[in-house]
């Protein structure tokens, strides 16, 4: 019998959360979860629902939603940002943001979503609601610049800048780039990514010693300090990450510098608990 058939067998007797969204399995007759679309292995099932137990929600019982369907259905219950411009994305219908004009992927929305969290910026107006007017419209009735040069478009009745041809796009006029976010967003990346880095290498080259360990108390000392690595790389990169994109302030805590002192001090424990 293959893992497939051994999946779907297991899952139709079992109340088994999805190990990425949680969502119960029961009953489901694809290799896939209805509700993010992960591919669902065997081994990952049924060792997340050993741990944790059966999903305390109701199986999932709907049919499969179209991708248009799945971003439309997620944006409407979540303030989502772009993964492109950081905009709120709430309630948009379409397969793009309608001010950065980037195509929204389901996977990469939901990724977004749990990185950088709620977007904390109005939602955008949905195409042919009240809210979304015409360009020349709005051009008439607000002094506002060209994005691209600055140019004041007041009293514009084209689609495009005249100074720099650039095109102009509504909703990126009535809710203009949040460029201190943007920065905010690159700063964060570049600290979160050279401060897991080395975590990360250290976790390696202790894996790689595993197979040097000869006695228990070694072996357990080895694996505890490589959980207590793990529980690092995940405090800088999951809830570090979001306390910078609050507010810049924690970098002075989730730093590389901070990150190689709680490396330091998980060598200098593992080397006494060896040798003392």
């Amino acid at each position: 019998m293959c893992n497939q058939q051994k999946l779907l067998e297991y899952i139709a007797i079992h109340d088994a959360p999805c190990p990425n969204c949680l969502a119960n399995l029961r009953g489901q007759v694809e290799g896939v979860c209805p509700v993010c679309d992960c591919r669902l292995f065997l081994g990952s099932v049924r060792s997340f629902h050993l741990a944790f137990g059966d999903s305390k929600s109701e199986p999932v019982c709907r049919p499969k939603l179209s991708h248009q369907e799945r971003v439309a259905e997620y944006l409407a219950k979540n303030d989502a940002p772009c993964p492109g411009c950081i905009r709120n994305l709430r309630g948009q219908p379409g397969m793009s943001c309608p001010a950065c004009r980037r195509d929204l992927y389901f996977k990469e929305l939901v990724s977004a979503h749990r990185v950088y969290g709620d977007s904390g910026l109005r939602p955008m107006p949905a195409p042919g609601s009240a809210e979304s007017q015409r360009l020349d419209a709005y051009l008439a009735e607000h002094n506002v610049g060209c994005q691209g040069c600055g140019y004041e478009l007041h009293g514009l009745v084209s689609d495009a800048c005249p100074e720099c041809g650039g095109e102009l796009v509504l909703a990126a006029l009535m809710y203009p780039d949040p460029g201190p976010v943007r920065v905010n967003l690159v700063t964060v990346n570049t600290l979160t990514t050279f401060s897991a880095a080395p975590i990360v290498l250290m976790l390696l080259v202790m894996l790689a010693g595993l197979a040097d360990m000869y006695s228990t108390d070694e072996l357990l000392v080895h694996v505890a300090s490589m959980l207590v690595l793990a529980l690092l790389l995940y405090a800088f990169v999951i809830p570090g990450r979001r306390a910078m994109l609050n507010n810049l302030g924690w970098a002075l805590l989730f730093n590389p510098l901070t990150a190689i002192v709680g490396m330091y001090i998980v060598g200098m424990a593992m080397y006494v608990a060896l040798h003392y």
